[in-house]
């Protein structure tokens, strides 16, 4: 049975609780904390929420902050569907979302509440959709992607906000709505598939493998990108796709995005990223310093360099 969510009306000890949770963890980073802030709902004052606050912070190291924050009661559950992320829950009552470094998550969830502090009628409309998401029986069940009904039903609303703040990030996101898959297979097919006349398949085999990670590469609330990543048995990753939009090229997006992956395998423990490059685009990669390498793989076409990269 669907567990059903629960919101709750705005309680004025949300901010108490945070400025508490706030200092317990500055206590137990130290100086590895670099900047701490409350965001979601419970961070705007008179907006209904799930009782749980929601916290972002950034460190310069996530190893030494794993263990530190265990011995104050914090569970490490991992990235959690978003990429670069430590997700921690501190019982039901806390959601401690880590970056290490640098972030533009950071910066879009501040924009985000921030507008919404500073604007009671963008907060009321915000209020209003939630209240007929809770409404759909729908609303608790959720995707492949483990988000709810309701959690996907807010994403318009919030690139709408977005829209009208002042961030403009790059961010790499897997695809989890709707929205990013439509936009994700469309540009796969537009910019890769069709110029060689190869058939570009939606249910091909790499849509379920769990091997396989589809990314989209936002710009501000735009997708100006996508790009996909296999990791074979052996442990080499490769790139089995890479594409910006036509209006987004040559400003250094893609360069920018290949960064990002790069930083994503090491992550996850890759040493080496593979790649069938097409012969337009070897010139690219090589200035990326990726060479020419063995590579006992097939492509989906015979015209390409095998390139190759060692992290």
């Amino acid at each position: 049975m669907t567990k059903q969510i629960e919101v709750h009306l705005y309680n004025p000890s949300w901010p108490i609780i945070y400025e508490n949770a706030a200092k317990s963890i500055k206590e137990a980073l130290e100086n590895n904390l670099i900047e701490i802030h409350h965001i979601g709902s419970t961070s705007v004052p008179g907006l209904s929420a799930k009782p749980c606050i929601d916290i972002i912070g950034l460190v310069r190291n996530f190893k030494a902050a794993i263990p530190a924050l265990k011995s104050i009661g914090y569970e490490s559950r991992g990235e959690m569907h978003l990429p670069f992320r430590e997700y921690f829950r501190y019982g039901k009552e806390i959601n401690l979302h880590l970056y290490e470094g640098y972030s533009p998550e950071i910066n879009l969830n501040i924009a985000f509440r921030d507008y919404l502090r500073a604007n009671p009628e963008a907060a009321q409309e915000y209020q209003e959709l939630k209240d007929k998401l809770l409404q759909d029986s729908k609303s608790s069940v959720k995707n492949n992607s483990n988000f709810t009904g309701y959690n996907l039903g807010k994403d318009n609303f919030i690139r709408s906000i977005i829209a009208k703040t002042k961030y403009n990030e790059l961010r790499l996101m897997y695809c989890n709505h709707h929205h990013e898959w439509q936009q994700y297979h469309q540009i796969r097919k537009t910019e890769l598939f069709d110029p060689y006349n190869i058939v570009f398949n939606h249910n091909h085999y790499s849509m379920t493998d769990p091997n396989c990670y589809h990314f989209v590469f936002y710009k501000k609330v735009e997708i100006i990108g996508v790009a996909m990543i296999q990791f074979l048995a052996d442990g080499t990753a490769v790139l089995r796709s890479l594409a910006t939009v036509p209006s987004h090229r040559n400003k250094g997006y893609a360069k920018e995005l290949m960064f990002l992956l790069e930083k994503w395998v090491k992550i996850r423990g890759g040493k080496v990223i593979k790649l069938h490059s097409a012969l337009d685009a070897e010139h690219f990669y090589r200035k990326l310093g990726y060479e020419e390498v063995e590579f006992n793989d097939k492509g989906v076409s015979d015209n390409v360099i095998d390139l190759g990269k060692v992290l």
